[in-house]
């Protein structure tokens, strides 16, 4: 029982410790899910700047502002407050593309266009690269939550075990400390030893029951006690010692009569075990 509940709590707590990891790599996971996706929204505020500078460059272009324009000039500007500058890359790219927009020249509109059709690329690319994040992060939580579920039920399972590991142990302390405090009892108190005897006997029961289970299923196993087979191994030794003196003594005499007895009684795994003994039997002394 001493040996059998550390192994008990060990694999009860292996077990937590395996599903709190797997619950802790998968919220891990959730993070870098969320890092990517903040990435990458970044970077579409980046385009939408962008573009917001481009509108203000357009709309100031105009000479002849009408209130619709003016409006959309400075609901503009306060956008362009709020998101703040592109990148100077980009700040200059979508200049030259404003420029070329409304050059005239249909020389500079193409390549206004061409600018223009890179940065939709751009937005493009970070659009669907935001729906294939948003999916991986669906996947991690849902991961995370079952890993969590799995960490609990895991966690209640352990607590539960080692409360009644608590109480088998507390038990079994009580089956061996009660019969010496019913003992106590009775010399102290003369008139009860009677029935403190009678609760010591039935205390006792179980463990007398135990001593008898362990025998039987011993020999029902197939075990041997330390002590028979020490006999054993004795006896075995001696009687090869015997046919070894024999054996240098009287060779004729052993091949005639006694190897061929020993090969007919014994069978291979007898005679192996016999080669074995010959290196620690001890000489006979006549």
């Amino acid at each position: 029982m001493k040996v059998w509940l550390p192994i008990i709590a060990a694999l009860i707590l292996a077990g937590c410790f395996s599903a709190r990891d797997g619950a802790d790599k998968a919220a891990k996971k959730v993070a870098e899910a969320n890092a990517a996706i903040a990435t990458n929204r970044n970077q579409q505020l980046d385009r939408a700047a962008t573009f917001i500078h481009g509108t203000q460059k357009a709309l100031a272009a105009e000479t002849n502002k009408s209130p619709a324009i003016g409006l959309a000039y400075d609901l503009n500007s306060r956008a362009a407050t709020i998101i703040g500058s592109p990148r100077y890359e980009d700040g200059i790219a979508i200049d030259a593309a404003v420029r070329g927009a409304l050059s005239g020249i249909a020389e500079q509109q193409l390549k206004a266009a061409e600018i223009l059709a890179r940065l939709d690329g751009q937005v493009v690319s970070l659009q669907k690269r935001m729906d294939t994040l948003q999916g991986k992060r669906v996947d991690a939580e849902e991961s995370r939550d079952a890993k969590l579920a799995q960490y609990a039920e895991e966690a209640d399972f352990g607590r539960k075990v080692k409360r009644w590991l608590w109480i088998g142990g507390l038990s079994l302390a009580g089956l061996v400390v009660a019969p010496f405090v019913l003992q106590i009892v009775s010399l102290m108190f003369p008139a009860f030893a009677p029935l403190t005897q009678v609760f010591a006997g039935i205390l006792t029961i179980p463990f007398k029951m135990l001593f008898k289970a362990v025998p039987v299923a011993a020999n029902a196993a197939g075990v041997v006690s330390r002590e028979t087979h020490e006999k054993v191994e004795e006896v075995a030794l001696q009687t090869t010692a015997a046919i070894e003196y024999l054996k240098s003594k009287n060779r004729e005499a052993y091949n005639s009569d006694l190897r061929p007895a020993l090969l007919s009684a014994t069978n291979e795994v007898s005679q192996d075990t016999i080669r074995i003994l010959k290196k620690n039997i001890k000489p006979v002394r006549v």
